[in-house]
């Protein structure tokens, strides 16, 4: 197990904390408004609620798993909208896009605060039921520890759900 991964066993809610909020500080600046990281949750699976939409990345390096950030079909459709991607194509790729700077801007604060190297893959969306798509994912990963954070904009939509869910690897013995 790297150093960076035991520090982020020893306080995964702490980090989750720093993740989340460059998560809703990146978000807030993309949108134009002012977005609020809720208390990050600790879980197995992933109660994702409504979640339509995901952007979904594997993470490689000093840490290993999967980030995904998750939208409502009313905060894809806000998101989309303040965006102004209107056509399908525009639309997925705005959302690709989005996931991308906020989930980078995320994974870095967590990996300068580590002094890790952690690298993302390129973003896969995820349209129609994401929330089970992701919960799929995550069982295939067996050991791991799942944060869930709300990310909600300062006037209620959109709001997202950021899900950091790294791999725990067990030292050989």
């Amino acid at each position: 197990m790297s150093e960076a991964a035991r520090k982020l066993m020893s306080r995964p809610r702490e980090l989750a904390q720093l993740c989340t909020g460059a998560a809703a500080a990146s978000f807030g600046a993309l949108l134009g408004h002012g977005f609020r990281a809720g208390e990050p949750l600790m879980a197995r699976t992933v109660a994702t609620g409504g979640a339509d939409t995901g952007i979904v990345f594997e993470v490689e390096g000093s840490v290993s798993g999967l980030v995904a950030l998750l939208l409502s079909a009313s905060g894809r459709d806000a998101v989309c909208d303040l965006l102004g991607a209107d056509d399908v194509t525009e639309r997925k790729s705005a959302l690709r896009e989005v996931g991308n700077i906020v989930v980078s801007r995320a994974v870095s604060a967590v990996a300068d605060h580590l002094g890790a190297h952690i690298s993302l893959s390129v973003p896969v969306l995820v349209s129609g039921d994401a929330g089970r798509t992701l919960n799929r994912l995550l069982a295939r990963r067996r050991d791991r520890v799942v944060t869930t954070t709300e990310l909600r904009g300062d006037g209620g939509e959109p709001s997202a759900l950021f899900v950091f869910a790294h791999d725990v690897f067990r030292p050989e013995s």
